[in-house]
């Protein structure tokens, strides 16, 4: 039955080179589409820099901030080779919205030494500085992650980034502000990504094993080794292992992702020769293989000793030119009609149009929306996927040919086309019992991996909402009403239904504070909170904490009428409510400002919401505990009708 289905493979699809290319294209699109649902960075913003190099990194600081402007040139975002000098860097960063924290994450994770400055640019003093790179240990970095974070100090002021990057090889730097929860978030979602990498590399890795225990074979070691190295060289670049594994090993973190990313394209190589018996068809192909091997290992050795520029360059170089003449020798020899050099067709293809991604996002022509070392994980996922599978094929049909021959069996055709009915017998009892072996080790840690990245799952969700909750009161925050009301705006415009916005005011909030202290001020937020939770009850209804005092309530689909009927509601148990704390009793009004609309676009939503806020204070001018609501409209202004 195998033998049958891998004859009818071979004949109808594999030994077809003219189905290659449609299959290459669905491997690009499945690329791309994976791509673009890995962690992206849309919540932050990307610092436009400008930049100029200091080719004998003498310079200070201060001579860097009494430079002209004309000193500095726009900072294209494209990788570009260093050795000895240095880069210095000049941003604005933009003004806090609110109090919360942000963070200048700078995306390389593999730059020698940076120094941060924040300057005033009022006063033109450096307000804060900070040391890091991997030329420092982990625990030195100001903000212990893998990536290097740097705190924006909390000031009204207008500050101006400045910053020195000196490091040895293919640079490209990109600085991003975070809000911190928004960072937390993303971070959540990241970790679950590299996660996910790992779990495969690892199920493949010991698929590997069990297929060497099993049938003893030296390629399952081989290819294990090369599975091995590319982890780990993956892991050194993103920074994992430099957090978990050596923190304090500067020299290790500098050479890791070169030595290994060395060795895992020598091992591959090796692997190649032998596997597609490359000497057997052609000596010169042989020997060209051959002699890139002795090169790559030759770099892995010296990788101590050389400067890092140079072992990038030469390593990128020979992978390149070696992994294309293996795909171009591939192609030719999957005319043979063996599915696992067909399968070695497809793997490589995976590799090529990933690096033809990044060069296109690196040189502006396509925009992928993640990081490239995001996108070449998928890409070596799907390769490890194809090269494991074609392995596995290769060992089992190599098993087959090798059990008929010691059987004797006389051979009058290809092994794929005949076998006698006792070597039949003779075998499929160790058949079925290796592969239901197998499949249940493979479906052990399948279920491993899958328990493992749901729980990360339910972490990044949770991460997810507490970003957008807010943790006096557990109602949403001013950023998740920012969003929902403009996913509102669209549905209104786009399905024409009525939007309603009520702002809430809690009367003489100060004289609560200021009579019976703020603990008792953030009690009186948390019950008026309750009460609105316990009267909007609606899915769809969303209520947001505006800041301090006041409160928001989305209700779509909601017309005028029934809003006034709701809010009313909302006002009257306010009024009625004591809030007990310590020996006191407290009770307070509100004050509510109500206005509805059927949005013609989406700039319209922030109107709305100032046209409440000027009802709000309407009923506040009007005695307070009140309830104003009217029709929203560009041409009145409620503030006239006090």
């Amino acid at each position: 039955m195998i033998k049958d289905t891998i004859k009818t493979l071979s004949t109808s699809f594999y030994n077809n080179p003219l189905l290659y290319f449609p299959l290459f294209v669905f491997l690009g699109l499945v690329l791309i589409f994976v791509s673009l649902s890995a962690p992206n960075d849309d919540k932050s913003i990307e610092l436009h820099k400008a930049f100029f190099t200091d080719t004998a990194s003498s310079l200070s600081v201060e001579q860097v901030m009494n430079k002209d402007a004309s000193s500095f040139v726009a900072y294209e975002q494209q990788a570009r080779v260093m050795f000895n000098e240095s880069l210095w860097f000049k941003a604005t960063v933009p003004l806090a919205l609110d109090n919360d924290q942000r963070l200048i994450e700078i995306t390389n994770s593999s730059i020698d030494d940076i120094q941060v400055w924040f300057i005033s640019n009022s006063t033109q003093e450096i307000v804060a500085s900070h040391l890091s790179g991997d030329s420092l240990d982990y625990y030195q970095r100001p903000v212990l992650h893998e990536a290097f974070l740097f705190p924006v100090p909390s000031t009204s002021e207008q500050l101006t980034l400045l910053l020195k990057v000196t490091s040895a090889g293919a640079l490209e730097v990109q600085t991003r502000v975070w809000d911190k929860l928004d960072f937390i978030a993303y971070d959540g979602a990241n970790k679950f990504f590299v996660g996910a990498f790992a779990g495969a590399m690892l199920v493949s890795l010991l698929l590997c094993g069990m297929l060497y225990v099993f049938t003893m074979d030296q390629k399952s070691l081989v290819f294990a080794a090369f599975l091995f190295c590319t982890t780990v060289a993956l892991l050194a670049a993103h920074g994992i292992l430099f957090k978990f594994i050596w923190p304090e090993s500067v020299w290790l973190q500098a050479r890791a992702t070169i030595f290994f990313a060395a060795a895992a394209a020598a091992v591959f190589i090796q692997y190649s020769i032998s596997e597609l018996s490359i000497k057997s068809h052609s000596n010169v192909l042989y020997r060209i293989l051959l002699a890139f091997k002795i090169l790559l290992i030759i770099f892995a050795v010296y990788s101590v000793v050389l400067p890092n520029a140079l072992l990038m360059i030469g390593v990128a170089l020979i992978t390149a030119i070696a992994y294309s003449t293996l795909f171009f020798a591939v192609l030719k020899l999957s005319m043979s009609g063996l599915v696992p050099r067909n399968l070695y067709s497809v793997a490589l293809a995976s590799l090529f149009i990933t690096i033809g991604l990044i060069a296109l996002d690196n040189y502006g022509f396509l925009e992928i929306g993640t990081r490239p070392i995001n996108v070449l994980i998928v890409g070596v996922l799907i390769k490890t996927m194809f090269m494991t599978f074609g392995l596995a094929t290769s060992i089992a049909y190599q098993h087959r040919l090798d059990t008929i021959i010691e059987t004797n069996e006389p051979i009058s055709r290809t092994p794929l086309e005949t076998s006698s009915e006792q070597a039949q017998s003779n075998t499929n009892s160790s058949d079925d019992e290796f592969t239901q072996t197998l499949e249940y080790k493979v479906d052990e840690r399948t279920l491993e991996l899958e328990i493992a990245l749901r729980e990360l799952s339910d972490v990044n969700k949770e991460l997810e909402r507490l970003s957008s909750t807010d943790a006096l009161t557990d109602v949403m925050n001013r950023r998740f009403f920012d969003k929902r009301l403009l996913a509102e705006a669209r549905r209104s415009r786009r399905e024409r239904t009525m939007l309603s916005v009520a702002v809430f005011d809690i009367d003489f909030f100060k004289k609560i504070n200021d009579e019976h202290g703020h603990m008792a001020g953030d009690e009186c937020l948390k019950q008026f909170a309750q009460v609105l939770k316990q009267n909007i009850k609606r899915p769809a209804d969303v209520i947001c904490r505006y800041g301090g005092e006041e409160f928001v309530v989305i209700m779509p689909a909601t017309d005028l009428d029934g809003a006034v009927e709701l809010m009313e509601k909302v006002r009257s148990d306010v009024e009625r409510l004591s809030v007990e704390f310590e020996r006191s009793t407290i009770t307070f009004t509100v004050s509510i400002g109500l206005t509805s609309k059927v949005l013609d676009n989406e700039e319209e939503k922030d109107a709305v919401v100032t046209f409440a806020d000027k009802l709000l204070y309407q009923a506040k001018a009007s005695g307070r505990n009140k309830l104003v609501a009217k029709p929203f409209s560009m041409e009145t202004d409620p503030a006239v009708e006090l």
